[in-house]
Formats: C-alpha cells, sequence, structure tokens
C-alpha cells in the first residue's frame, strides 16, 4: 500500500491560459504556492487590508495614479501566490506588474485560477 502524509505539497503547477490580443491565448505553467484554508484566510485579509491601506493614502487620485497603485498592488499580490513561472521574464515585481498590467484583469483570473486549484474539488484534478 502506498504510503502518503496529510500535508500537502508546498507547491503546485497549473497552466493558466494568458489573453494575446489579437491572437489565440497561450498556456503558461505557473507553480503555485500552496496554502491551507487558515492560511488563505489570512492572505485575502491582508491583501484587503493592504488595498484599504492604498486607497486612503492615496485619497481621490486621478485614473492613471488609481490604475498605477491598482498595479503595484497585484504585482505584489502575484509575487505571494507565484512561487515560478513559465514565461521568458524573471520573476521579479515589475515582471509581475508588467504582467498584470498586458491584460485588464489578468490578475483577477490568475488569482482566480490558484484559489479555484486550492479548493477541494480541484486537488488531484
Amino acid at each position: 500500500m502506498a504510503k502518503f502524509t496529510i500535508a500537502q505539497d508546498p507547491t503546485f503547477t497549473k497552466k493558466v491560459k494568458i489573453p494575446r490580443i489579437g491572437r489565440d491565448p497561450v498556456e503558461v505553467g505557473f507553480t503555485f504556492k500552496y496554502r491551507t484554508q487558515s492560511e488563505v484566510a489570512d492572505l485575502i485579509s491582508k491583501w484587503g487590508k493592504r488595498r484599504q491601506e492604498v486607497a486612503e493614502k492615496v485619497g481621490e487620485p486621478e485614473l492613471v495614479e488609481t490604475v498605477r497603485a491598482r498595479l503595484d498592488l497585484e504585482g505584489s499580490e502575484l509575487l505571494e501566490i507565484v512561487e515560478a513561472w513559465e514565461f521568458d521574464d524573471e520573476l521579479c515585481h515589475a515582471s509581475a506588474v508588467a504582467l498584470c498590467e498586458s491584460v485588464q484583469g489578468l490578475f483577477a483570473r490568475i488569482s482566480a485560477d490558484y484559489f479555484d486549484a486550492l479548493k477541494a474539488e480541484r486537488l488531484g484534478n
């Protein structure tokens, strides 16, 4: 009989469809950081607080300032869930921001794929 532990592996890989304007989406492999339910709750809470702090600092900025602040947050948040990726670009804050900026709503898509993968019905599939 195979032996295994209750603990999940610290990372998992998943292909994410990255839209390419005027072309078919490209499936890119991401190595995501595994988190327990409690760790996910902590992460989401932290993100919410950080977004609220940024909103309070920025006040009522011009649209471009709002977009830049959001992209900076999304780049930071992406680094908190991604361990590695199959892009030629190095995984760092600048490239994470560049990826999020490349297509509107891309961070939401990547993070939704991440959180969906953590759901019990998706594990192992």
